[in-house]
């Protein structure tokens, strides 16, 4: 009668439960750089959304207490890596926030700036951008339409 398991059924055994761990932590790393990449798309939907917001209302209080008297609106510059948010008062750039995308995300559909004037004048020519995630190779497209309503993909897409 055997009371205990064998050297070769115990490797068997482990060499079994190490392919099926591989395979799951390989399918957990893809799964979660791109949840990584739809949320740095949303984020940067957020950004544009709340400029055109602060655009629209065409009123900017300075830090000082005091109103911008000869306000311009809004820019904002995308680059590969990172984007830009300013203030235009008096035909000024000022910085209101500098965000890097997270690691190993980019702008592929190269540098984009985005004037937003104040009480909604502005006009989009159906502009695309594509934000890749380098570590799995999938990209997400952003889409503008003329009159700035955003649309993010639902599916990533190999690039």
């Amino acid at each position: 009668m055997k009371k205990a398991f064998s050297l070769i059924e115990i490797i068997i055994i482990l060499t079994i439960i190490l392919l099926t761990t591989s395979f799951s932590l390989a399918y957990y790393h893809s799964y979660n750089q791109e949840l990584i990449l739809k949320n740095q798309a949303k984020k940067l939907v957020d950004v544009f959304e709340l400029t055109k917001k602060k655009a629209e209302s065409s009123e900017l209080i300075l830090e000082n207490g005091n109103y911008c008297q000869n306000f311009n609106g809004y820019r904002l510059k995308i680059y590969s890596n990172y984007y830009q948010l300013f203030y235009i008062c008096e035909n000024t750039e000022n910085l209101v926030i500098s965000e890097n995308f997270q690691s190993k995300i980019i702008l592929t559909s190269g540098n984009q700036i985005l004037d937003f004037l104040p009480l909604n004048k502005q006009i989009f020519n159906n502009l695309t951008f594509t934000l890749k995630n380098q570590n799995i190779n999938k990209c997400i497209d952003i889409h503008i339409n003329e009159v700035g309503v955003l649309d993010i993909s639902d599916n990533l897409y190999s690039c």
